[in-house]
């Protein structure tokens, strides 16, 4: 999106996919940099290196080694990448292939993530006047309440603590999202419901249902190496389709 005045810019939609396509991601930001950075020439002043600020909270899902390969060769020297892992999944030994910073978010509630955004606008400015300077800019973490931290190249696992089905309403035939996530206190759950099962077997509860669009699916990527599969007889609970109510949804996995 270019630069506009700020009364008259309005929030774009926001589609929700799955999987976590880097290799896109960088190939859309290349294609950014060609049509809205002017560049310098002889006769005509062009415009400061780009600051990118990348956020990413898993690892890629899609085929990025091309992209990052053509990110090394062309714009690396052109831009300043600062790449920033959300929570325990992101990988960030995937980031320190092309990024020129990477920190990870260790932050676990509303304050925390307003800490972070004041220190990413303190960043902008401050990194803006590095450029305008003509120096590197350097990240300090100091103002950042303690929500940030130079990563350390973590590849991590997929994530365990969640399950996240995709059904249609039978009626309307529109698609939702159907989330459990893991259990806190296994033994008193299995001891309230009577459940016949191992308290060391993974053990999830139903989080909530939530309605999407159909370009849901044009936005997810594959899943990768990840292993889409759960056993029912750890699930506990249901919710009602978002849309007509029903509790007879279809689910099924993706």
């Amino acid at each position: 999106m270019p630069l506009i005045d700020l009364p008259t810019f309005y929030p774009p939609r926001l589609p929700i996919g799955a999987g976590t396509a880097l290799g896109a991601a960088l190939n859309h930001l290349m294609s950014e940099i060609d049509h809205q950075v002017v560049p310098t020439t002889p006769t005509r002043k062009g415009d400061w290196k780009p600051i990118v600020y990348l956020l990413t909270d898993g690892k890629p899902t899609d085929a990025y080694q091309a992209a990052i390969q053509r990110w090394s060769q062309s714009y690396a020297k052109r831009s300043y990448v600062i790449a920033i892992g959300l929570g325990p999944y992101a990988d960030t030994s995937v980031l320190s292939q092309f990024a020129n910073d990477v920190l990870s978010y260790n932050g676990e509630d509303e304050t925390d993530f307003a800490r972070f955004i004041q220190w990413m606008t303190m960043s902008v400015s401050s990194q803006s006047m590095a450029v305008e300077n003509r120096t590197e800019g350097s990240i300090s973490l100091e103002k950042a309440g303690g929500v940030l931290e130079q990563a350390q190249g973590n590849k991590p696992s997929v994530d365990k603590d969640c399950v996240v089905f995709v059904g249609r309403c039978q009626r309307q035939k529109t698609p939702y999202l159907l989330k459990y996530e893991r259990a806190p206190n296994i033994n008193e759950m299995i001891d309230n419901l009577d459940l016949s099962i191992s308290a060391e077997q993974p053990f999830f509860q139903i989080s909530g249902c939530f309605p999407v669009e159909e370009d849901y699916f044009d936005w997810s990527g594959s899943s990768g190496d990840v292993e889409p599969m759960v056993n029912v007889n750890s699930l506990v609970g249901g919710a009602g389709c978002p849309y007509c109510g029903n509790d007879g949804g279809k689910v099924y996995l993706r």
